[in-house]
């Protein structure tokens, strides 16, 4: 099945702590268009994270109620633009 925008996928995502050296798997949105994903070996994506201390910032986007189960991840979570 192709990676569409909106999806979420799990992806190995650098810790900025760790000078970029660690990975951690997190869940993340993909942001890049559908046209790329099909003809690219790369897409673009968002990380999410459960910490929704600033979630009300504009630069952030919260995941929360039904569309925790529709986005596939556990606890509600906010998308880091």
């Amino acid at each position: 099945m192709p990676i569409q925008r909106g999806d979420v996928i799990l992806c190995q995502l650098p810790l900025p702590s760790t000078g970029l050296a660690q990975f951690k798997l997190r869940p993340a949105i993909v942001i890049s268009k559908d046209a790329n994903n099909q003809r690219l070996d790369d897409v673009i994506v968002a990380p999410c994270t459960s910490n929704i201390s600033r979630s009300r910032e504009q630069t952030q986007f919260l995941i929360q109620g039904a569309e925790i189960a529709t986005a596939g991840i556990r606890v509600a979570s906010v998308v880091r633009w």
